[in-house]
């Protein structure tokens, strides 16, 4: 017998992701965005044909042929605030709402933790409810907040500060980047866009032997989870068309940082939740793979079909009952989640104007009382940018001034 050569083993670490929107489905283009991931899932699935045609002897399966086949692509990572928007869009599909920053300013007097309300020098280009700010220089005592009022200088917070900020502190505006659900492309089919995934799994001899290319991407699930001692996270699940060889791109990631989970922000119901323990939304479009014949083992199309949106929040009960009071009386609230890095204040906002607990409970296996609730996020005009109605809005703010 002829041994095989002997090599080494390729490392995880030397896999690199990278993604675009595509212009024309299915068509490849070259990577425009680097993503930091972790534990990637790279799944061909061939679908193979049996050939069941009698000949004689006791057997049912003559050959297996192949037939179409789709290719899954997944991945772990953290929430970066610049390169993150891109799989919101993926993943809800409207067009971004892009709104610039205002210009930048500073405090005219002492912003106090705990307010809800600060005075600045100048108001330019602040737009209620649309514009975020870095209030401080950018770093752990900094904060981001939306902009809820203008008052001629003085601004109304989403929520209260933080941090304490002396007059003449810098104030930045981020420009901000919004998403909903698509629902007014019906030419379209109201499908979000299709995405180029770029994948080297690592290959010291080769510079192209494991660069895989797969074309007429669909994200099939995005899930954002956090807790305040840890980095928030992202688990995203693709469906797309079978790997081609690329030429090997040139690599550029993020210089961005993640954010810690101890910034985070939320309110339900237009209350402040000081007692957080642990949260997650849970977006799926059910992606299916349409077998209609192309000439190709390529599907027709992944097709996303209607969006389901849930969410879970764990908070550490408080002497009124008052989450687990709400599930028991169906009461219909709104949930409003903000996360922000240190390094530069960039924000992200998921926001659902309608929701309501569907399943609560008592959590005594600590030494503490927790309560576990999961919601169902329900569709309004209010949080739809894009026709229709929506679950949910999510809004990113950073310093990309370009659309996504």
């Amino acid at each position: 017998m002829t041994e095989l050569p002997a090599f080494s083993a390729i490392p995880v670490p030397e896999t690199q992701i990278g993604i675009a929107k595509e212009t024309e489905r299915g068509v490849p283009v070259a990577p425009a965005l680097w993503l930091p991931v972790m534990a990637p899932k790279y799944k061909p699935d061939v679908q193979y044909l049996n050939d069941e045609g009698l000949r004689g002897s006791m057997v049912t399966s003559y050959d297996m042929i192949p037939g179409l086949r789709a290719d899954g692509h997944g991945w772990d990572m953290y929430p970066y605030m610049d390169t993150f928007p891109a799989l919101v869009k993926a993943c809800l599909g409207s067009p971004d709402t892009k709104t610039a920053a205002s210009t930048a300013t500073e405090l005219k007097v002492e912003g106090k933790a705990g307010e809800s309300e600060v005075e600045v020098e100048s108001a330019t280009g602040i737009e209620e409810g649309k514009t975020y700010i870095v209030i401080g220089t950018a770093g752990t005592s900094s904060d981001t907040r939306l902009v809820t009022k203008v008052t001629t200088k003085k601004l109304k917070l989403a929520y209260p500060l933080t941090f304490t900020h002396a007059a003449k502190a810098t104030v930045t505006g981020l420009t901000t980047h919004e998403f909903s659900l698509l629902n007014n492309s019906l030419e379209k089919g109201n499908q979000p866009p299709s995405y180029t995934i770029t994948d080297f799994a690592g290959e010291y001899y080769s510079s192209t032997a494991h660069w895989r290319q797969l074309a007429g991407g669909q994200l099939d699930s995005l899930t954002i989870s956090g807790s305040g001692d840890s980095l928030p996270k992202a688990a995203v699940s693709w469906m797309a068309n079978q790997a081609i060889k690329p030429s090997a791109p040139s690599p550029s990631f993020t210089t961005v940082e993640a954010p810690p989970g101890w910034t985070t922000d939320i309110a339900i119901g237009g209350v402040t939740v000081p007692y957080l323990v642990s949260w997650e939304f849970d977006l799926k479009r059910g992606v299916k793979n349409i077998p209609a014949i192309t000439g190709t083992e390529n599907y027709y199309q992944h097709f996303a079909g209607p969006l389901v949106a849930t969410a879970k929040v764990v908070v550490l009960e408080n002497p009124e009952a008052t989450w687990l009071n709400a599930y028991l009386e169906g009461t219909l609230e709104s949930i409003d989640l903000t996360l922000a890095d240190v390094q530069n204040g960039y924000a992200m906002n998921l926001h659902s104007t309608k929701c309501k607990f569907t399943t609560g409970e008592l959590d005594r296996s600590k030494e503490w009382v927790e309560v576990p609730l999961e919601l169902q996020l329900i569709p309004s005009s209010t949080d739809a940018l894009a026709g229709g109605v929506s679950p949910i809005k999510i809004t990113c703010a950073n310093a990309v001034t370009t659309e996504y």
